[in-house]
């Protein structure tokens, strides 16, 4: 149920491409969408701070994807150890490429979150439709709790 580094890991780079590749589809359409508005007709959700938050995650993924595949290698096992659990220590580049990497990741989800639920918002004033954020909100919630069980699981129990 737990996953293995090296299953994280190949995991990680699946949904990060996925995400990658659904962002720029979503991305393609919100751009054809404003470019087919028509004059007597508001623009594409009229809402400058949800296309400017939409163009601020597109540039963000591309960098985080492209970044992840110039990362700095992670530490190797040392040579002289009879366990494979010791490894060598993380260089100063390792622990900086981290850094920014899982910073940057985290921030674009909950960027991402707000951009969703914002869109959502949008979609209801203008359609007149049900304001359905709470359902987001709801799903995202047991996502999140989900996440954080399995991790604290994994740091606590497994290790």
């Amino acid at each position: 149920l737990i996953p293995t580094a090296a299953l994280w890991f190949k995991l990680h780079m699946f949904l990060n491409v996925s995400v990658l590749l659904f962002t720029l589809v979503a991305f393609a359409l919100a751009v054809t969408a404003v470019q087919k508005g028509t004059i007597g007709s508001p623009g594409h959700f009229a809402d400058v701070t949800h296309r400017t938050v939409g163009l601020v995650i597109m540039i963000f993924i591309v960098i985080q994807v492209v970044g992840a595949l110039m990362r700095p290698h992670p530490p190797a096992a040392k040579d002289d150890s009879s366990s494979n659990d010791e490894m060598e220590e993380k260089t100063a580049v390792r622990k900086v490429w981290e850094f920014i990497h899982k910073g940057t990741g985290y921030g674009l989800l909950f960027l991402c979150w707000w951009e969703v639920q914002e869109g959502i918002r949008l979609y209801a004033e203008r359609f007149g439709s049900d304001d359905l954020r709470f359902i987001f909100w709801i799903i995202t919630g047991v996502i999140a709790v989900s996440i954080a069980i399995v991790w604290a699981y994994r740091q606590f129990v497994m290790w």
